[in-house]
């Protein structure tokens, strides 16, 4: 039987049967009525801290290269990730689950790491001046053997989650693999 519930009424509608879960379109597969509200708290929780932790995250990043326009590009380049990330599991059929929003967090904060390291690098070099386009060049340069191997390293330790017997946990291994190249 279908149960709709609302947990906030100006936020979300929530239908349950004894096997999905769909929350504002996010589909959860083998949920019971303990998993479902497990899973709910885990999203309330995670959509409460998602603001704040964009902010606390746009503030460090303001605070270390002190330019708008750097802290935007290093979110561009995480958001960019996240809905590329996003985009194959849906493209593929999954659905989100409490183990893969573990994706968003490891996906964001390489992305962020790496944009980090390429803003700085850039700024190392403009320091001795030079046209903004062969700046931007040699900061690429600088940081991409570095930032792949970064990549290359974390993604393969991700799929060694693919050797779990759990379904969900592979899958995570699989995508959060993906996401962070």
């Amino acid at each position: 039987s279908l149960m709709t519930t609302t947990p906030d009424p100006q936020m979300t509608t929530v239908a349950m049967t004894t096997t999905t879960m769909v929350v504002d379109g996010w589909t959860f597969a083998n949920a019971s009525e303990v998993a479902c509200s497990t899973v709910m708290k885990g999203l309330w929780e995670c959509h409460d801290n998602y603001a704040p932790n964009v902010f606390l995250m746009s503030l460090i990043l303001f605070f270390l290269f002190r330019t708008l326009g750097a802290t935007a590009l290093a979110l561009l380049v995480a958001g960019v990730s996240l809905v590329w990330t996003l985009g194959l599991l849906t493209l593929l059929g999954s659905s989100l689950n409490l183990l893969s929003i573990v994706i968003l967090g490891v996906v964001k904060a390489l992305a962020v790491v790496i944009s980090i390291h390429v803003l700085a690098a850039y700024r190392s070099l403009a320091t001795a001046g030079g046209e903004r386009r062969e700046l931007v060049h040699a900061a690429v340069e600088r940081v991409a053997l570095p930032g792949f191997l970064s990549s290359v390293t974390t993604s393969l330790g991700c799929m060694g989650l693919a050797t779990s017997g759990i379904v969900p946990m592979r899958e995570v291994g699989l995508y959060a693999a993906f996401g962070v190249m």
